[in-house]
This record gives structure tokens, sequence and C-alpha cells, in this order.
């Protein structure tokens, strides 16, 4: 059977630069450009700023929750609003319900099929780097959601195979592997992209991280390993990071690097210049479920040092150099050896290029489309 009728969780499209966000909307602008008859609603909760539409088709409705999701726990709780999604499903006979942010409503069962969309499990893994009540919220809601819907769908094998170890080998699991828009993320320069080192100010030439910018992705390893480059190398190659941060965290940084450059207002469109820009992408993170800025930054063409979180290794596979977080001196060498060397740079470029070939928006459409298609 193939799902007519989809309801599409949509809180996680709020925040238009997070990974949840983009797989969401690029995976259902995947389907909606389908030429089967889907027709999507997208549940959404309404915030301070009102009503959004991040998707817009005629092929898609929205349906505005008139309270704002203010934590995890509230869905544990099952609020008297999910009845007026239990209805509209009963009288416009879904067939679907798509949940992406780990956790499935708690009173919805009248959909004729569900999946649940997991990103990572890092609450359970690098339970350090996560505040008290998500991370109690998110361990007591996933085993109930895991249990509620009929298909668990990861976002990587390591997320896959966590989700086995920790709620056990029975536990129908999924991969659907992330992908990148061709279109915005590709190697071309383009004579617009140069706007951006006027609007930001952006160094001349410059090494980047994107992605959140806090404990869990390790900032201040980056910042620690660019100070100790020799001095002509910072002269010659600015630091850039790019992503959500707290006001905490940005002055913390940048009292340790003045001249460092921290844009955590960047604008989704601005992902892809911004990296066509940049000289090379370092990301030395904890922990990542799936390293999508990594995979973008191959996209756009850059070469790439990593951390060993096996998320990032999952992505990379031998195309960008791999160094360990607790050795800080492999990624001091890494970065300087392709900060001084053109055609190593463009080595690692090539084998970005190439290994992107294995991730396309069409692939994971037709693997999730075959999931949810499949009978009870």
């Amino acid at each position: 059977m193939k799902p007519k009728n989809i309801v599409i969780d949509g809180t996680g499209l709020l925040d238009s630069a997070g990974d949840v966000s983009r797989y969401t909307s690029d995976l259902v602008s995947e389907i909606i450009a389908r030429e089967e008859p889907y027709k999507l609603i997208i549940v959404m909760f309404e915030d301070d700023k009102g009503r959004h539409t991040p998707i817009a088709s005629d092929k898609v409705r929205y349906v505005y929750l008139p309270q704002n999701r203010q934590t995890y726990e509230k869905l544990a709780r099952g609020l008297r609003i999910f009845k007026k999604i239990d209805k509209f499903i009963e009288e416009k006979q879904i067939d679907l319900v798509l949940y992406f942010n780990s956790v499935a409503w708690p009173r919805v069962k009248k959909a004729r099929r569900s999946a649940l969309f997991v990103f990572d499990v890092g609450f359970y893994d690098q339970q350090q780097y996560y505040p008290e009540e998500e991370k109690a919220a998110l361990k007591k809601l996933l085993p109930k959601s895991i249990k509620k819907v009929d298909v668990v769908i990861a976002a990587s094998k390591f997320t896959a195979d966590r989700l086995h170890e920790i709620y056990g080998a029975s536990t129908s699991v999924e991969i659907a592997l992330p992908a990148v828009d061709a279109g915005i993320f590709n190697p071309e320069h383009l004579q617009s992209d140069d706007y951006l080192k006027v609007k930001y100010r952006l160094p001349q030439n410059f090494v980047l991280y994107c992605g959140d910018i806090n404990t869990r992705t390790n900032p201040h390893a980056l910042l620690s390993v660019y100070s100790q480059l020799p001095p002509n190398f910072r002269q010659t190659f600015g630091l850039v990071m790019a992503g959500n941060a707290s006001t905490h965290q940005i002055n913390e940084l940048k009292t340790k690097l003045p001249e460092l450059v921290i844009l955590d207002k960047l604008g989704h469109e601005d992902f892809a210049p911004l990296m066509r820009l940049a000289t090379l992408f370092v990301s030395l993170s904890h922990y990542e479920g799936f390293g999508l800025n990594a995979l973008q930054a191959m996209t756009c063409g850059l070469p790439i040092v990593i951390s060993s979180a096996e998320g990032l290794k999952e992505v990379v596979d031998g195309a960008g150099m791999i160094t360990s977080n607790n050795q800080p001196e492999q990624a001091l060498r890494a970065i300087q050896g392709l900060l001084s060397d053109a055609d190593l740079r463009g080595e690692y470029t090539a084998r970005g290029l190439d290994r992107i070939q294995a991730y396309s928006w069409q692939k994971t459409t037709d693997t999730v489309l075959s999931i949810i298609g499949r009978p009870k």
C-alpha cells in the first residue's frame, strides 16, 4: 500500500539551521516533487512569532496547535490539544504519520501506519552534554515511542546499531541516510557568494566549522589547535564558526581568541556560500549521530578534518583526515598540513566529491517510501 495522506510532525522545522529541520524539509520537499498523489498535513506548534509555513506547496496544508511546545515532558502527559489531531486523522483517513523529533505524540493512534525518525541517541551516550530535563524526558519517551510506531528509521548505521544495543535486537530499525541538496550545496563558486565576505566581515581565507556551538561539539578544542598554528598561518587563515551558540559560549570563545568570527545567526541560505568561500572544514566534535555538516562541506568541495566521532567517521569514510580528540597534535598536524599544501587540499577535495556520490535525496526518499509503504 502506498500512503496517500501523510501527517508530519513539523515541530523540528522551527530551527531552520538545525540538522533535524534540514533533513525533514529536504525529505518532505523530495516527496512533494514526486508524481505520486501524496497529500501532506504538517502539524506545527505556534510560537511567539506566530504561525510558520516552512514548506510552501499546494500539496501541503498546515494544522496549528494553539500552544507552545515548551518541554518534552508535556508531551508525555498527553495534552488535550492532541485530540484535535486524533479527530483530524480519523476524519481524513490518514494513511501514515511521520514523527521527525524522536517522540511519537501520545494520543495519536488511528493512522494505518506510523514511522519514527531518530537522528542520534546522544542523550544516552553523551549524557554530560544534555540538559537534565531534556535528557530525563527523552530517556522516558523514546522507548515508549519506539513501541508505539510500526517502524523506526535511523539517520545512520551508527545510530541504528546503538538503538539495537540500547533497546534490544528485536527493535525494528531501518536506515535512511541524510543527503544534501546539490542545487544549493555544490563546489561551483558563484559571484554572489562574495557578498558574504562584506556582510559578515570575513577573512580573505579561513578555516571553517559549521554546526551547533556547545560543549558536545567541542569548539574549545578547535580554538586551542588553531591557536597553536604558527603565526604566519594564523595571519593568512582566519577561523570562522557558524551555528547556534549561547551568549555565554560566544563571550567565552571570543575572550580566548578575539579575532575569531562567530556567525550565530546565519541563515540556512548562507551556509553553502560560506562553505565555498572557506579553505578547510574542521569538526572536532565529541559526538555526532550523523555528520551532515561534513557531508555538506565535501559537497561544496572543501577538504575536511574531523574527530573520530562515529557519526562523522561513517560519513567521511576515508575522504577526509580523521584525528583523535585525545591527541590534539594529530589535528594540528592535519590542519597545518592541508593549509600548507594546495595539492593535498585538491586531493582531499576530490576524495570528498567522490564520496558524496553515495548520498542523494532521490535514494533516501526511495528508501523511506519503500519502508513506509510496506504493509503492516
